[in-house]
């Protein structure tokens, strides 16, 4: 099922682990410390696949059973901790997700190395929440804390770093400063052309729109530039659809754009 799931054929994976579930939840009974990993594990499954309803009634009955098993502060809670708040934040409950993620980061901040890819996981997940609920310092200092940990955990060629990077970009973008948010898109653009191949049209999509967005406030030249070109082999016109070539309607096709690029990466 694991190497299913990483092969991306999640249809063929999620029978696989309904079934393991199954026969831990006979085995050895509902409040099984492996039932609740089991549950975890089809949990993320399903919210990957988005199943987000299915996902969250699993994520919550998984949680008690783990915290009982293994008792406040074990570090086997966390990830749960931390699939359950982003189905919640998919779901637009930033400050249910927002306790639930500092909880996850505080139990790793007290069991693991201060170079851990959880850790760097959980400070990206507090800022996204942080984020929606319009603490953009807040958001920004915890993504400027997840890079260098992703820098040194899984190496500078690593999704989970262009993923990052992509989402402090936008932040700034958020905030005006763009700059710093195209350098950002160009460094998570230099990423995904390694993960993805320099032909990939979503790669190149995604990175080339959300500059694109940076640059659409700073110079109207410059985003004429890109609009007048194609991206990944499709013409920008039928992109951003109707023929609005607006600033806003470039901003949000970008957004779309990236957030489609960046699900290719996971």
């Amino acid at each position: 099922a694991g190497v299913l799931r990483e092969l991306g054929d999640y249809g063929r994976a999620r029978p696989l682990y309904e079934r393991a579930l199954a026969v831990r939840t006979k085995t050895l009974g509902r409040d099984h410390p492996y039932v609740a990993m089991g549950m975890n594990e089809l949990a993320s499954l399903l919210a990957a696949m988005g199943d987000d309803s299915e996902a969250r009634e699993l994520y919550e009955r998984a949680l008690p059973v783990a915290e009982r098993s293994f008792g406040p502060g074990h570090p086997a809670p966390a990830p749960i901790l931390s699939g359950l708040g982003r189905v919640l934040l998919d779901g637009g409950d930033h400050a249910t997700a927002r306790r639930l993620f500092e909880r996850a980061l505080a139990i790793r901040e007290a069991t693991h190395d201060p170079d851990h890819a959880d850790l760097a996981g959980s400070l990206a997940d507090l800022a996204a929440a942080l984020r929606a609920g319009g603490d953009l310092a807040g958001a920004e200092s915890l993504y400027e804390r997840s890079i260098p940990i992703w820098e040194r955990t899984v190496g500078a060629g690593h999704p989970a770093l262009a993923r990052a990077l992509h989402e402090l970009g936008g932040l700034l973008e958020e905030k005006g400063d763009l700059v710093r948010a195209e350098a950002l898109y160009e460094r998570a653009l230099a990423i995904r052309g390694e993960a993805l191949g320099a032909g990939h049209p979503l790669r190149r999509l995604g990175a080339r729109l959300g500059i694109a967005r940076a640059t659409a406030f700073a110079s109207n030249a410059a985003l004429a530039g890109l609009l007048a070109g194609l991206v990944g082999g499709i013409p920008v016109a039928v992109l951003v659809g109707g023929g609005d070539y607006s600033e806003e309607n470039v901003a949000q096709s970008a957004r779309r754009s990236l957030i489609a690029a960046s699900n290719t990466t996971q």
